[in-house]
C-alpha cells in the first residue's frame, strides 16, 4: 500500500506489510468504511476498520462465487459479525489460452517477505503476485472489489465490461479469495500495449501454466482439518521453498511472493486448475 504518512500499513490476514509517507489521502486507498468516512482518511488510518475488518482462517472453494457466512472464527477467536464473509482481500488470477497453453498474468510489486523462519524482520522487495484490493466500505460487494483490483492494471472499457459475468467462481483461503479471470488473446495485447507503470504494480507478466506447475513444490497432507459441518477444513502454515521463474525473452528471473506460491499450490491440491480454470 503506498501513502505519504510515515505509519506501518498493514492488511490483516492477508500477508502484506509496508511502511510509507502521506501527507495526503490517496484516492487508491480512500476510505469508505463507515458513512461518515466519506474518503477523508486512508483504509488503514481508520479505526473502526481495524476493529471490524476481521478476516476467517480456512479454506473452501465456491464454484458458484456464492459466499459462506461466519459468526465467529473459531480459530483466531475473531468475531465476525460485522465482516460475515471473512474476506480481507480479493485476488484476481488473469488467464488467457493461445495455442491450447494456459498462460497466467503476474504483476510485480513492492512487497515484504520473510524469507527465512528466524528473520525478525521482513525485506521489501520487487516480487510477483496477482492484482488484488482490499474492501474499503463495510459490507461491499466483494465483486466490486475485484473490479477495483483490475483497474490497478487497466482502465480500458473493452477488458472492465461485464467483468462480473467471468467472476464465475473463486477459492477462499484465510481471509483471501482469487477469483480466475479469463482475457481473450486481444485483451491480452491491449493490456500490454496499453499497460502504463503506477505506484502500486509496476510491470506486467505472463508466465506459462505447465511452467509454474513445474516449478511448485509437492505438499503432500496439506490440510491440517477436514470440514465438519459449518467448520472450514485448515491449511498447514508451512514455509514453502523460494519460487522462480524465467522470462522467456530475456532470461530474467522473477521470485514469487510466498503468498502467490501458497494461493497456486491451494489452488493445485484443493479445487485443480482444469477446474478453477473451466470457461463454463
Amino acid at each position: 500500500m503506498a501513502s505519504n504518512n510515515i505509519r506501518k500499513c498493514s492488511y490483516a490476514d492477508s500477508g502484506i506489510s509496508e511502511s510509507t509517507t502521506v501527507k495526503w489521502v490517496n484516492p487508491r486507498y480512500a476510505c469508505y468504511w463507515l458513512e461518515s468516512c466519506q474518503g477523508q482518511h486512508e483504509l488503514d488510518d481508520c479505526e473502526y476498520q481495524r476493529r471490524e475488518r476481521s478476516g476467517k482462517l480456512g479454506i473452501y472453494y465456491s464454484s458458484n462465487a456464492e459466499y459462506r457466512r461466519f459468526l465467529r472464527d473459531e480459530i483466531n477467536y475473531k468475531d465476525l459479525s460485522t465482516n460475515p464473509t471473512g474476506c480481507t482481500m480479493v485476488l484476481l488470477l488473469i488467464y488467457k489460452i493461445e495455442n491450447n497453453t494456459t498462460w497466467i498474468l503476474f504483476v510485480t510489486k513492492f512487497l515484504k517477505e520473510k524469507r527465512h523462519k528466524y528473520e525478525t524482520e521482513s525485506t521489501r522487495q520487487s516480487l510477483l503476485a496477482f492484482p488484488s484490493s482490499n474492501p474499503c466500505k463495510k459490507g461491499e460487494d466483494h465483486t466490486e472489489v475485484a473490479l477495483r483490483a483490475l483497474q490497478t492494471i487497466t482502465d480500458r472499457q473493452e477488458i472492465l465490461d461485464n467483468y462480473q459475468l467471468r467472476l464465475k467462481r473463486f477459492l477462499f483461503v484465510d481471509a483471501i479469495s482469487i477469483y480466475p479471470f479469463l482475457v481473450t488473446s486481444e485483451q491480452a495485447k491491449l493490456l500490454m500495449r496499453k499497460y502504463s507503470q503506477n505506484e502500486e504494480v509496476h510491470s506486467l507478466h505472463w508466465f506459462s501454466l505447465p511452467e509454474i506447475l513445474n516449478q511448485l513444490p509437492e505438499w503432500p497432507n496439506y490440510l491440517t482439518k477436514e470440514a465438519h459441518g459449518e467448520a472450514l477444513a485448515q491449511i498447514k502454515h508451512v514455509q514453502h521453498p523460494t519460487i522462480q521463474l524465467k522470462r522467456d525473452i530475456d532470461g530474467k528471473i522473477f521470485t514469487l511472493w510466498s503468498v502467490t506460491t501458497n494461493v497456486l499450490m491451494c489452488i493445485r491440491n484443493h479445487v485443480g486448475f482444469h477446474e478453477f480454470l473451466s470457461s463454463l
